[in-house]
């Protein structure tokens, strides 16, 4: 698994905002095919998944492995109409569907306890939320 990017304090308006600073985050010169993929995904039913985390995720050519990037809001992101303070995007390879299901399934698990999402919210550097985030 490909991990390129945690924000320990993501700073966005909406969720459009959220997905388009992770997703350029990862591939900083060449996002918006990526960009357009996830927002694609978001349309068709929101990936918030309770407890104030989302989970936006797509298909895409551009990466070869499940990738994924983290962000915290400590201030929260409005998400439909929902406050979100963590954010998984993960992206899969197209053509790939078994790795990045059992993932989503996995890291909301994870974020659904509570003491999990205390430790986060406390975590204030990259390091601290990969120390919680064993799992990624």
């Amino acid at each position: 698994m490909n991990s390129g990017l945690i924000i320990p304090d993501l700073v966005a308006s909406d969720k459009t905002e959220a997905i388009t600073k992770l997703v350029s985050g990862l591939f900083p010169n060449d996002y918006q095919d990526v960009l357009e993929s996830v927002l694609e995904r978001e349309r068709m039913m929101s990936t918030y998944s309770g407890h104030g985390t989302s989970l936006p995720h797509a298909k895409t050519v551009k990466v070869d492995g499940l990738t994924y990037a983290f962000a915290k809001s400590n201030d929260g992101i409005t998400w439909d109409d929902e406050k979100v303070n963590f954010i998984v995007l993960t992206l899969s390879p197209k053509g790939q569907s078994g790795p990045h299901v059992i993932f989503l399934s996995e890291i909301a698990k994870l974020l659904s306890n509570q003491e999990v999402r205390n430790e986060l919210m406390y975590a204030s550097s990259e390091d601290e939320i990969r120390e919680v985030l064993e799992l990624l």
